[in-house]
């Protein structure tokens, strides 16, 4: 996570400096791809065989930030084949976890899609699939999430691919649940977020000056970041936003809150995240 911060830096020499240089690829994804489909009939289970290769090809050969995100992001896609529905196209139900290597997860269990040996799984077709559109939609909210960690609200553009996402999908022949998918988006994206994500930039910030020993820095970006979590953890729309990001980062909070001076940011984290009070007591 902390190495992210690197990117600001990059970020404010590009605005100085023109580099003639020829593009690089880059790689947004290394993805493990698994597939259970035992509850499906064992006759059709054949089908499905090379399907997790086939997408982790789609994911990882793929410029997803369209070279804005400079590092590469370890993701595991567990896919899930609950049911299969014959008829004139047959169609599956499933259930899709994906999951970061910085730990980042959602979960989707509303997920119908027609899929049949032999269907491409390319980036070509210009039809809208159900069944990649789920995937695009949750990699681009991935991305969204890492470029707000290197700069306030930078991931509004891959937020908006997600949304984007959702609206082909609501006019599909498969619509459901995509309404209930952009409602999520467009929260993320609303003005009522924007502090959340505004924190994200902080709080990287905060950890770079930390690792690099200024200590001064470090604590002022961690108060910044105590400060507006503390003014939304109580609003029920960002409340599992918050429960997340306290889940998943109070060993770093603890880290600011042991700086010489911080002890208003741990007095605050016992306040407002009690299942890790006795974490945050115990570890000076």
């Amino acid at each position: 996570m902390i190495k992210k911060i690197s990117l600001i830096i990059i970020f404010i020499f590009a605005n100085f400096i023109q580099l003639s240089i020829t593009p690089v690829y880059s790689q947004d994804f290394e993805s493990n791809v698994s597939l259970n489909a035992v509850k499906l009939p064992e006759e059709v289970r054949f089908d499905y065989l090379d399907l997790p290769q086939k997408l982790s090809v789609y994911i990882d050969n793929y410029d997803w930030s369209n070279e804005e995100y400079p590092y590469k992001i370890e993701l595991n896609v567990n896919i899930f084949f609950e049911q299969i529905y014959r008829g004139y196209e047959d169609a599956i139900r499933g259930r899709f976890i994906v999951s970061t290597n910085t730990g980042i997860q959602y979960a989707d269990k509303e997920w119908r899609f027609p899929y049949k040996r032999g269907d491409s799984i390319d980036h070509i077709n210009p039809e809208f699939s159900p069944f990649l559109g789920l995937i695009d939609h949750y990699l681009y909210i991935i991305i969204g999430n890492e470029m707000d960690m290197l700069g306030e609200h930078l991931g509004t553009p891959f937020y908006r691919k997600a949304d984007e996402v959702c609206n082909l999908g609501k006019f599909s022949r498969y619509p459901w649940w995509w309404d209930k998918r952009q409602e999520k988006i467009r929260y993320i994206l609303s003005e009522d977020h924007k502090p959340f994500r505004s924190m994200l930039a902080y709080f990287n910030l905060a950890l770079y000056e930390l690792e690099t020993d200024n200590r001064i820095d470090a604590l002022k970006f961690g108060l910044e970041v105590i400060k507006i979590l503390q003014s939304i953890i109580d609003i029920y729309e960002e409340q599992d936003f918050c429960e997340d990001f306290l889940n998943r980062n109070y060993r770093e909070f603890n880290k600011l809150a042991s700086i010489p001076g911080g002890e208003s940011i741990k007095e605050t984290l016992i306040k407002i995240d009690p299942e890790h009070e006795d974490y945050y007591i115990k570890n000076e």
